[in-house]
């Protein structure tokens, strides 16, 4: 298989890190991208990277797999169908999250914000959303 345009993942995390010199941060345990190690590997490193930048993430997916030919969905256990990011923040966290997904040049599809509902029917909580494109995954698994 050839290697993608962008270079291998060494090479994208070199590029994360050379980026990361103005980043104040207040996690330095979390600087190591093996601190992400337990999430879905086509995901884990838009997550370190929105973490590192202060957002906070609470649920992220790398999306199941569509085989159009079948037309069929695969990847049990994945929550989206498409490789997303939720997380908390204020009116304004969507579009701080947006400009840190933009500043490393990821793929972003769609930015999401969406209230849950509680069994009550009273609003209880709002989760933004970052969706990408599928190239996120295909690339993180080369």
């Amino acid at each position: 298989m050839s290697q993608p345009a962008d270079g291998s993942v060494e090479e994208r995390h070199a590029r994360i890190y050379e980026r990361l010199e103005f980043v104040p941060f207040r996690k330095p345990e979390r600087l190591s991208l093996a601190f992400y190690g337990d999430l879905d590997r086509g995901i884990a490193d838009v997550v370190a990277i929105l973490d590192w930048h202060g957002i906070e993430t609470c649920q992220s997916c790398q999306g199941a797999n569509y085989d159009a030919a079948t037309k069929t969905w695969s990847g049990v256990g994945h929550c989206y169908p498409e490789p997303t990011v939720d997380f908390l923040g204020d009116d304004g966290a969507g579009m701080r999250a947006l400009g840190v997904a933009l500043m490393y040049a990821l793929p972003v599809t769609a930015l999401r914000r969406s209230w849950n509902v509680n069994r009550n029917g009273v609003l209880h909580e709002v989760v933004w959303q970052l969706v990408f494109d599928e190239s996120l995954r295909e690339a993180s698994s080369r």
